[in-house]
Formats: structure tokens, C-alpha cells, sequence
């Protein structure tokens, strides 16, 4: 499964395997003292024994240097063979029947989803948008929802380590629905309002209302507001009929209600998944 760790094994090469004192002990000639020709052959069998020596060190060592690098390609292959079968045995990356119900229910309501990896729409695969197919009734104004399977907001238990990395106490819990962030785009003669929210137990939470320059909805999905733009007031300090209104506007109005927020929370889970099984392939066709 997706946030589990990998104990892959890295041993030290070990190059220096000779042992000093074979190099010594091939060295140790006996020299012919006061036999100046004598004394010349035994300094050239030492030399050449040296030489020998070295060889035998260089060879051995490379040898076993490259036994070690060429076993760790295939240990990393049997790991990620690994993962994806038990991807596939837990049919991790084939769409949930609930989510795939709602998806066609929302699909119904009037939403066109456009999933990146399908070959539809621009930017990233791990982008998911949906474009609202007809207008607002009275304002004309086009309205879209985009989100990324990877940004989601941690549960307390992952933030303080008891997470995807902590202990395992061997009960088998149903898995909350992952909180994630999205934005809505309400664009209209020129100019656009984009709320920044939280899906979070098929509830929307809005943290931030901006205004930008522009309708290009498309645009403003890839290329994200611009940081020297006003980012819009704290949410949490205005007026609480404000925020009300607000909210109720976006739920009514522009048809972002509690079945759109369960679809973003259980998509980018079910979206993480599928990008992490296409990583493992990947990752192998590398080696």
C-alpha cells in the first residue's frame, strides 16, 4: 500500500578485502648482499611481485564492486514487483462501486469531469477538474472545480508520527475519507472569484474568497494565482453573515453541495493510488 516504507539494503563495497600482510609477506624477498647482480634480479623479483600483488588487489576488488552494484538493480526490481502485486491483489487502483456511483451522480447533476490522465484538458494527471456544463441561471457565469490528488490535509494522528509510520496495534480500523483541498472558480465578464476549500466529511469549508483579473478558467487552473495578487481577507474575520452568505452561494448557487465535496475527498484518495501504481511501473521500467 501507498505510504508504507521499504527496508532496501545498502551494504558498504567492500574494496580494501586484501589484507596488508599479503602484500608485505610478497615483498619480503631476501636480498643477496655484497653481489651487486645478485642484488638487481632481487630487486626486480620484488618489484615484479609488487606489481603482481597490486593486480591481483585492483582485479579482486573491482570484481567485487561490480557483484555488488549489479545485485542491487535486481533487489530493487523484486521490491517494486513486490508492491505491485499486492497493489493489484488489493485492488487499490480499480474505482471503489460507491465512488464510482457518485460519480455518475454527479456526472447527472450537470458537472463534466475531466480526469488529466485520460488525455483530456491540459496539466498535470494528477489534476482532477470539473466544469460546470451550463451556466448560471441569471449571471451567465461558468463555474469549475479543480483539486490535486496530493493535496490533502493530515488527521491529527499522522501530524503527531502515529500515522502511515507509527506502530501498528494489529486492529484493523475503517479508514476515514481524506481530507482535501479544492478550488472553485466563478468566472464572469472578465473577471473571477475563486474560493480556496476544504472537502472534509462531505462538507465544504471555505478558508479564502479572491478576486483576479481574467475568465480564462483553464488558465487559472495551470497557472495558479498570482502570489502579488491580493489574496482576499481572512475568511474566519469577516462578518459571520458574510461567511454565510458566501457559503450558501457557492452550496446553491453554483451547485458545490455535500455530494461535490464526498466526490473530492474519496476521488483524490482513489487518484493517489492509481498515480502511485503508475510511479511503481514506472520506476521499474527504469531498471
Amino acid at each position: 500500500m501507498l505510504h508504507r516504507t521499504a527496508s532496501f539494503r545498502c551494504a558498504a563495497s567492500r574494496l580494501l578485502t586484501t589484507s596488508r600482510s599479503q602484500s608485505a609477506a610478497a615483498g619480503s624477498l631476501s636480498v643477496l648482499a655484497g653481489h651487486s647482480r645478485c642484488s638487481a634480479i632481487s630487486a626486480n623479483a620484488s618489484a615484479a611481485s609488487a606489481a603482481a600483488t597490486g593486480d591481483s588487489w585492483n582485479v579482486s576488488s573491482c570484481a567485487t564492486g561490480r557483484r555488488w552494484f549489479s545485485s542491487v538493480p535486481a533487489e530493487l526490481s523484486d521490491i517494486l514487483t513486490r508492491e505491485l502485486a499486492e497493489e493489484e491483489s488489493n485492488a487499490s487502483a480499480t474505482m471503489p462501486d460507491d465512488l464510482s456511483e457518485l460519480k455518475s451522480q454527479i456526472e447527472e447533476s450537470g458537472w463534466r469531469i475531466v480526469d488529466g490522465s485520460s488525455g483530456l484538458g491540459a496539466g498535470s494527471g494528477s489534476t482532477i477538474k470539473l466544469f460546470k456544463k451550463d451556466p448560471l441561471e441569471g449571471s451567465g457565469a461558468k463555474v469549475a472545480i479543480a483539486f490535486h490528488c496530493q493535496d490533502t490535509i493530515p488527521t491529527e494522528e499522522e501530524e503527531e508520527g502515529g500515522g502511515f509510520f507509527g506502530e501498528d496495534d494489529g486492529d484493523e480500523e475503517e479508514e476515514d475519507a481524506v481530507a482535501a483541498r479544492f478550488t472553485v472558480l466563478v468566472s464572469r465578464a472578465g473577471r473571477t472569484m475563486v474560493y480556496t476549500c476544504i472537502s472534509e466529511e462531505a462538507t465544504v469549508n471555505v478558508e479564502r474568497v479572491c478576486m483576479v483579473d481574467g475568465d480564462d478558467i483553464e488558465s487559472l487552473i495551470n497557472d495558479g494565482i498570482d502570489e502579488k495578487s491580493y489574496q482576499g481577507p481572512e475568511f474566519s474575520e469577516l462578518a459571520e453573515d458574510l461567511q454565510q452568505s458566501l457559503c450558501s452561494y457557492v452550496d446553491e448557487v453554483c451547485g458545490v453541495d455535500s455530494d461535490v465535496a464526498a466526490f473530492v475527498s474519496m476521488y483524490a484518495d482513489y487518484k493517489e493510488q492509481c498515480e502511485y501504481v503508475a510511479w511503481l511501473k514506472s520506476v521499474k521500467s527504469m531498471l
